[in-house]
């Protein structure tokens, strides 16, 4: 089985890293993993090694698919519609872009009679329509499906869902995302015969099911963990030692996207220090938030306001060498990563709408060593995280629609006891370990097999 994702493995955490360390574990033999990279279709068979270049695409194509995914379909399936731009010729271009994709695809393998394919997500969300008979496939869709979709839009989304249902199987990260696209196929097809009791669309005309999966995606539990669990020298050489502050800190994890909470966050940091002013200067909030989609206006403004009302904080609260809030842009690899989230003492997640996740459960695999030693830290988690439907009951709950109520959360995360909080995060361990990136893998398969094969 081959895999295609948008992105490639070059993005340290979140879904990106989980694909390849998925890829990394053999899961797919000999299968090939194709992306798009400096505008072009690539491929390759192993990490590491340089990607093959299978045909650069136009740059209009790639900027009208970019436009139409970041402006019209990210804030639609996030159900923030006061955010929705769209372009006709933009979509035109994301038409246009998943058959170019195809088209290399089909002649890459014209020789073979079936083909078998895991697709990642709303890019690439047209490629199962065109990609033929010949081709078994699993789509994974990685953000929310959404609750309501404005009349105006139906007929694209109707598009998407058409095409979603050539897959043999659809997973998605929450219950309530899947009833979503099970209701929502219900609601505008007379073609499909959905079984809400055994969650499969049935096309009346081609006979082809499609089964629709509740499938959390896990991590690999054991490659964070080893990554965390280092000596401590080799931490004080790393190169993330420079950046990590000498108290305790709170940490964010997470692109300036106006779904991650990141406004309502810094709020939250105002709130906490008007009420608990005695903790001016005993610790720190530190914001691993990169801009993110460049160029687009609604994303630009977002991270423009962020910076500024962080700014003003820090204005407000900053003493001597001491600031509240400490905003890194810049990339951090993997291994930095894993040694940011072993060393904070909480990790506060407060999405107002996210697929899923990874951070919280990344933050949780690296809490080894604290853990062990009896003085973890603790999981703020709003439910607007997929994840919070996994291991919301053992985190502090995070309100994500009330600034001052994250900061009540972030006070009582800091009251809790070194017992309650290693209850806590022993807890979470086991409930991200029990179910993790190998498991989300063969769950998938065997769906994939009992209708495939």
């Amino acid at each position: 089985m081959d895999m295609i994702s948008y992105r490639g493995p070059s993005v340290a955490g979140g879904v990106s890293q989980a694909l390849a360390q998925l890829f990394t574990l053999g899961y797919f033999g000999n299968g090939k993993w194709w992306f798009i990279e400096d505008n072009s279709i690539k491929t390759l068979t192993q990490i590491g090694e340089k990607p093959y270049l299978i045909k650069p695409l136009d740059i209009n194509t790639i900027g009208g698919h970019y436009r139409f995914c970041n402006e019209f379909l990210w804030p639609l399936v996030h159900d923030l519609p006061q955010y929705i731009s769209f372009s006709e010729n933009d979509y035109n271009d994301y038409i246009d872009f998943n058959s170019q994709f195809e088209t290399e695809l089909n002649n890459y393998y014209a020789r073979l009679s079936t083909v078998h394919w895991f697709i990642h997500d709303y890019q690439l969300a047209l490629l199962p329509k065109f990609l033929g008979a010949k081709h078994k496939i699993i789509f994974f869709w990685h953000i929310p499906w959404p609750f309501k979709i404005d009349s105006q839009y139906i007929d694209i989304v109707k598009e998407l869902v058409k095409s979603l249902l050539n897959s043999s199987v659809i997973g998605f990260h929450t219950q309530e995302y899947k009833e979503n696209f099970l209701r929502f196929a219900y609601n505008n097809f007379s073609e499909f015969t959905v079984d809400f009791d055994n969650d499969c669309v049935y096309n009346t005309n081609t006979k082809n099911k499609t089964k629709v999966l509740l499938a959390p995606l896990g991590i690999d539990f054991k490659a964070w963990e080893k990554l965390a669990n280092i000596d401590s020298d080799k931490i004080k050489e790393s190169t993330v030692s420079q950046y990590i502050p000498k108290i305790p800190y709170i940490l964010s994890v997470d692109r300036a996207d106006y779904t991650k909470g990141l406004y309502q966050r810094i709020q939250a940091i105002q709130y906490f220090f008007e009420n608990h002013p005695q903790y001016l200067g005993k610790i720190n909030f530190v914001q691993l938030s990169g801009r993110t989609r460049p160029g687009l206006k609604q994303f630009d403004d977002y991270f423009t306001q962020c910076k500024n009302l962080a700014n003003l904080v820090n204005s407000c609260w900053s003493k001597d060498d001491w600031q509240p809030i400490i905003w890194l842009e810049q990339h951090f690899d993997i291994q930095d990563l894993a040694i940011w989230y072993r060393m904070a003492n909480i990790m506060l997640v407060n999405p107002v709408r996210d697929g899923l996740n990874l951070t919280a459960k990344e933050y949780i695999a690296c809490q080894g060593i604290p853990l062990m030693q009896g003085n973890p830290g603790m999981l703020n988690l709003s439910s607007g995280a997929g994840a919070f439907w996994q291991i919301g009951k053992y985190s502090i709950f995070s309100n994500f629609l009330s600034p001052s109520e994250i900061a009540k959360s972030i006070y009582e995360c800091l009251q809790l006891t070194k017992k309650e909080r290693a209850y806590r995060m022993d807890l979470l361990v086991e409930a991200v370990a029990k179910d993790g990136l190998k498991d989300w893998w063969l769950q998938l398969k065997e769906n994939f097999e009992k209708i495939v094969m």
